[in-house]
């Protein structure tokens, strides 16, 4: 059975996060604004760069390095969009990635086993207070549940993480139980 770790970004202070030069009207609107090219980020503080960086709180921007490095190893199942930014003005840039999602049966833990009741045994991933089916993940490599903004991966992710010693990342192994009811 395959591990699957939530992938987030490091919590040092000795790297750049990044706020929006102008706030639109909308938060909701930033990804299709950063996809259309018609917003821009500036570092919060002037720091060094990881190859993840996080973005207003909300999002994961990934070093042209971690993109390459992960096409080279067939880690592919996403679209890369450059994100402006203006400040500092030689940072490196960084890309949004629009990575396939799924949206499980995901519930609680009450309603959960209540539902689950009499059915076959069950591989269950523990995600925050959330649980979700493993047959619900579809076996890529990096991963995300719709409506919400927790990024996973596979081992291999990991270890290619590691061994490339690309910075600033953080992974948490996911709890995968086996359920008889």
């Amino acid at each position: 059975m395959e591990k699957l770790y939530i992938m987030t970004y490091g919590v040092s202070t000795h790297y750049m996060k990044f706020k929006p030069d102008e706030f639109p009207k909308k938060i909701e609107d930033i990804i299709k604004l950063i996809k259309e090219k018609n917003i821009s980020f500036h570092s919060t503080k002037l720091k060094k760069t990881g190859d993840i960086a996080l973005f207003l709180g909300l999002f994961f921007g990934f070093s042209k390095r971690f993109i390459d490095i992960m096409k080279e190893n067939e880690i592919n199942n996403f679209k890369e969009y450059k994100i402006k930014i203006s400040s500092p003005k030689d940072c490196q840039d960084f890309y949004y990635l629009d990575i396939k999602s799924f949206k499980p049966d995901r519930y609680k833990k009450k309603i959960f086993m209540k539902r689950l009741v009499n059915t076959n045994p069950l591989l269950i991933i523990k995600s925050a207070n959330n649980y979700f089916k493993y047959d619900d993940w579809g076996g890529e490599h990096i991963f995300m549940i719709k409506e919400s903004g927790t990024l996973f991966c596979t081992e291999k992710v990991k270890n290619i993480v590691k061994k490339n010693n690309l910075k600033n990342f953080r992974f948490r192994e996911l709890e995968i139980k086996r359920h008889l009811f």
